[in-house]
């Protein structure tokens, strides 16, 4: 990419993102920072507190594990940012650091929530991004990725439109039972 290039995709991200979702969904023109939503995950109905490494999903069973979605609208570009929001509203959120892992194809995984974080799929395996959530809200708690932690580019195989999330807990954290977790990506498109 050329120093102009770069520029341009820079001043073009300064302004705020467009929401993406299933009532506003892609595409949108190259250059463009666009959110990206999964749909919600609800983690199961307990308490069990993770550890660091344990996979937080929306099943305790393996081959229940849907993997988080994101409808990039396929080609390639970079993400951003990661954000995590929670239905969280009491107990502070001390401890809440998430790795989120990205995928070209769905990865799966050998165990369900709340076990180590041992997926399959690492030819697809793109990077991770870390969050903290450290605020808190009347509503939920959330916060997203340092972008100046890095970003994440991306090439999706033709045909596909998606990338594909897990998320692995970074430290200990008792969840609230049936806490419910929305991940969106901050997507800079390149050209097609």
């Amino acid at each position: 990419m050329s120093m102009l290039q770069f520029l341009k995709r820079l001043s073009a991200s300064q302004t705020e993102a467009p929401y993406v979702g299933s009532d506003n969904p892609l595409p949108v023109a190259a250059g463009r920072v666009v959110v990206v939503t999964a749909p919600t995950m609800t983690r199961p109905a307990d308490t069990t507190q993770y550890t660091t490494g344990d996979l937080v999903a929306n099943s305790t069973t393996a081959g229940s594990v849907v993997p988080l979605e994101f409808d990039v609208g396929g080609g390639s570009g970079m993400v951003r940012k990661i954000r995590i929001r929670t239905n969280r509203t009491s107990g502070g959120t001390t401890s809440a650091v998430f790795r989120v892992f990205l995928f070209r194809t769905a990865p799966t995984v050998a165990g369900g929530d709340n076990a180590a974080f041992n997926p399959a799929n690492a030819a697809n395996f793109i990077d991770a991004m870390d969050v903290v959530i450290n605020e808190q809200f009347s509503d939920g708690a959330a916060n997203s990725s340092n972008g100046a932690a890095g970003e994440i580019n991306y090439s999706l195989p033709d045909g596909s439109t998606k990338l594909f999330g897990l998320i692995r807990a970074g430290a200990a954290y008792t969840p609230t039972s049936a806490e419910q977790i929305s991940v969106a990506l901050e997507v800079l498109k390149d050209a097609v």
